[in-house]
């Protein structure tokens, strides 16, 4: 399928021949060209080249679903990208927004425990647990669509790093449920409703006037 489109521009503007994006996206493993087997020129140090198959593991990588201490809130989404392709960008201290509420300080990476529950393509959920409040990052892409739960109550879902989700959970040992629901579909699926309950009044009514109507044999010797 066609890839979301910040997806896309993250590729357009090489944000995945940075080292520390590509930590960011939690990539651990890369394939070399398959016609010369040479690594790509901007790969840093530390990748282990020695992986079976030979991939080239990035030892480095983050998490896919981490916590960080710090959310910065930017201007746009211009000044997010600039961030991201500087040298000084370190997903590990910090995630970047477009969205102000969900700026400031969390509780810090190494006390937050977070677990799997489930990983399908349209739903994933965590077990997050904290002693103060925390600021979630999972590194898949953001798309209109996704929505967040915590402990079964809607939450704001904050797209961070320009193409990830993040979403901030209180204090304490909570439930986080990413789910996708394409955009219109409620509507649809309430129409469609509309539409089988207004075709299966008319068919009960032309029943109806059928069971009423009188029977032109009725009465005859």
């Amino acid at each position: 399928g066609a890839a979301p489109r910040r997806w896309h521009d993250a590729h357009e503007l090489r944000a995945f021949e940075r080292p520390a994006f590509l930590r960011d996206a939690s990539v651990r493993w890369l394939v070399p060209d398959p016609g010369t087997g040479a690594a790509p020129a901007f790969l840093e140090a530390g990748w282990n080249r020695a992986a079976p198959g030979g991939a080239l593991e990035n030892p480095a990588a983050l998490p896919r679903a981490r916590a960080v201490p710090r959310v910065l809130a930017l201007p746009g989404d211009a000044q997010v990208c600039e961030a991201l392709l500087h040298p000084a960008f370190a997903p590990e201290g910090f995630a970047l927004t477009t969205e102000r509420e969900a700026e400031g300080d969390y509780a810090a990476p190494e006390s937050v425990r977070i677990g799997w529950r489930e990983d399908a393509p349209d739903r994933v959920a965590l077990d997050v647990a904290s002693p103060a409040r925390a600021f979630v990052v999972l590194a898949d892409a953001w798309f209109p669509g996704w929505r967040v739960t915590i402990d079964g109550a809607p939450a704001a879902l904050r797209r961070v790093d320009y193409v990830f989700r993040g979403v901030a959970v209180p204090a304490g040992a909570h439930v986080v449920r990413f789910a996708y629901v394409p955009p219109g579909w409620r509507a649809g699926m309430w129409l469609a409703r509309a539409g089988w309950l207004a075709f299966a009044a008319w068919a009960g009514a032309i029943a109806w006037r059928a069971r009423r109507r009188p029977d032109p044999e009725a009465g005859v010797a």
